[in-house]
């Protein structure tokens, strides 16, 4: 099921989707504004932490493209 039709539930609107935040992906932005994907710069047996500092709702897909969210 589309990620947006299960964020509804929370009152999350497909409007409200940023582009898509990938952990294991180099996305950048070049310099006409477009996203682009590097080389990664991530290492076997790397880690990553998050602190949150408020309630927070995180929504996962297996894919960045935005058909993965619309």
């Amino acid at each position: 099921m589309k990620l947006h039709r299960n964020l509804l539930t929370y009152g999350i609107g497909i409007e409200n989707l940023p582009t898509a935040f990938s952990i294991v992906m180099n996305v950048q932005f070049d310099k006409s504004g477009e996203l682009k994907v590097v080389i990664q710069t991530s290492k076997a047996g790397g880690l990553i932490h998050f602190r949150t500092i408020t309630d927070l709702v995180v929504g996962l897909t297996s894919c960045s493209a935005k058909d993965s969210i619309g």
